[in-house]
């Protein structure tokens, strides 16, 4: 737990961050290390692809609305699409999610990581070291661009 006494005073100490906060200021720092921006397919492009790009779906008809909710539950809790974002970068080790996530146990990193290795987003490469599957990199960008995209409607 943060100290945070002091905060709102004029005390010269900065106010304990939210997890939002201290995710974007992590994400903004791999993006410097790398040199280019890492959150969406648009900011890796450079342009901004319209909904109406987007490709139709492919034999979508034999794929069970289950299977397809699996998928986006997989990715659709915040705690999961930071983990995944991250790896974007490189492999992500327990002990630094639960650092820069803020995340109180290795439990929770633990459940997380469970559920995106079940649906195939990350694997383990080491003791506690996760990546993402290389052939996963270009659908989770893509998502993550439609994501965007939708989410500033």
């Amino acid at each position: 737990m943060r100290h945070t006494e002091g905060v709102g005073k004029k005390s010269g100490k900065k106010p304990a961050r939210t997890k939002t906060e201290e995710i974007l200021a992590r994400i903004e720092r791999a993006e410097k290390r790398l040199g280019r921006k890492i959150d969406d397919v648009a900011r890796l492009t450079g342009r901004t692809p319209a909904l109406s790009e987007a490709p139709e779906p492919r034999d979508v008809e034999d794929v069970e609305s289950e299977a397809l909710a699996a998928v986006l539950f997989s990715l659709g809790h915040p705690v999961r699409m930071a983990m995944c974002r991250e790896a974007l970068v490189g492999p992500v080790s327990v002990t630094g999610l639960i650092e820069d996530l803020s995340l109180g146990t290795s439990g929770q990193v633990y459940h997380h990581l469970r559920i995106l290795q079940d649906e195939g987003w990350l694997r383990p490469v080491g003791h506690g070291v996760y990546e993402l599957r290389t052939s996963r990199m270009e659908h989770l960008r893509t998502l993550i661009s439609l994501a965007a995209e939708l989410a500033r409607d």
